[in-house]
């Protein structure tokens, strides 16, 4: 969510930021980034979890 929300924020107001406003949004989207990466592996723990004892197959998680 706040990767998103950031995203927006860097597309609307990037021309408008001088250098530094334009870091921080860098430094934002880059901590969102490894956020993202850090709750991955749990929410596929959770999704295999719950398809396990649903008795649904899974193949593949998409990356």
């Amino acid at each position: 969510m706040v990767a998103v929300f950031s995203q927006l924020l860097a597309r609307k107001y990037s021309a408008q930021l001088d250098a530094e406003g334009q870091k921080y949004v860098g430094f934002t989207l880059q901590g969102a980034g490894r956020g993202d990466a850090a709750e991955r592996p749990a929410c596929v723990w959770r999704v295999s979890s719950l398809l396990k004892r649903s008795g649904s197959a899974i193949s593949t998680f998409p990356q």
